[in-house]
């Protein structure tokens, strides 16, 4: 059965480009693991990237669980250093796009003020509540 794919047309691929192929297959199981909600497994994937994309999801994660544990009132620290990973995350993502070989009008361009702004937003909050737990 081996010799029936060697006996094909050769593959031609530049390994340049088989990597881009693993790269965007890992980011997508990245992905798959994050709608599973399989969280850990999807930062483990995201952290091993360097695509704007893992980065802006892996801050995505973190806001995720900031945003939950800041919902059901719990860990105020836990929240506070989730949304400081997440902005630590947006960090890279900005990082990442301006790098000369990523396209000036990358999609994640759009979105990533906004995002900043929410997980700042999200800080201040945690602030504000840490400060008035305090007094």
């Amino acid at each position: 059965m081996n010799q029936q794919y060697r006996s094909g047309p050769q593959l031609n691929i530049p390994l340049s480009e088989v990597f881009n192929i693993i790269a965007r297959a890992e980011l997508f199981l990245g992905l798959l693991a994050m709608k599973r909600d399989e969280l850990e497994k999807a930062l483990n994937k995201f952290e091993e990237l360097k695509d704007p994309f893992a980065s802006f999801d892996q801050a995505q994660i973190y806001k995720q669980l900031a945003d939950h544990k800041m919902s059901q009132n719990k860990g105020s620290v836990i929240s506070e250093m989730s949304s400081q990973k997440a902005r630590d995350w947006f960090y890279l993502t900005i990082d990442r796009l301006t790098e000369p070989s990523v396209d000036k009008k990358h999609p994640l361009n759009a979105q990533l003020g906004t995002e900043m702004e929410k997980i700042q937003r999200l800080l201040s909050r945690i602030d504000s509540d840490c400060t008035n737990n305090r007094n």
